[in-house]
């Protein structure tokens, strides 16, 4: 009996001690939080910034899907920063008042763009959201471009040009 026990109390030691190593051989280096290398901010956001328009993310394929979710996640993302209201303007509504559903911040704007924005929403600025690349398999990448402008000025308050790259993290 006495000789059962010591075996037990083995085999209990032994599938401990491997499950801890095994545990411990599984444990991943924290990564480094995101901090990007290509971005232009103002040093502060003037106070009457609260409220932004953000238009439909804009790609150079009108077709894809991705164009299905994404205007969703920036909006959602931006909405949790709680930095400032966010206004979200449908594609029907860029179609109604400009003619096309969607519009990137590096071309010519619609005539009176800006003006149309302000009058439209009552907002302090808009947000462009442009997806220069995308590529969904392993691995996976999404360039994306974004340009926080203000409405009444027509300045850049922020922006930024990176490219979110998984076979090159960190």
């Amino acid at each position: 009996m006495n000789a059962h026990f010591t075996l037990f109390l083995s085999l209990l030691a032994l599938v401990f001690c491997s499950c801890r190593k095994f545990e411990q051989e599984k444990v991943v280096a924290r990564a480094e939080p995101f901090a990007p290398t290509n971005l232009y901010p103002v040093e502060r956001l003037p106070s009457y910034f609260n409220r932004v328009v953000v238009l439909p993310c804009y790609h150079t394929d009108p077709d894809t899907p991705l164009l299905d979710y994404v205007d969703d996640v920036f909006h959602q993302e931006l909405a949790q920063e709680r930095i400032f209201e966010t206004i979200r303007f449908s594609t029907a509504d860029m179609r109604r008042l400009f003619g096309s559903s969607r519009v990137s911040s590096s071309s010519d704007l619609p005539e009176n763009f800006l003006r149309t924005l302000d009058e439209q929403t009552g907002a302090n600025g808009v947000l462009f959201v442009d997806l220069d690349s995308y590529r969904p398999y392993r691995p996976m990448s999404l360039g994306v471009r974004a340009k926080l402008v203000d409405l009444k000025s027509g300045e850049f308050m922020w922006a930024i040009d990176e490219t979110f790259d998984a076979g090159h993290a960190g």
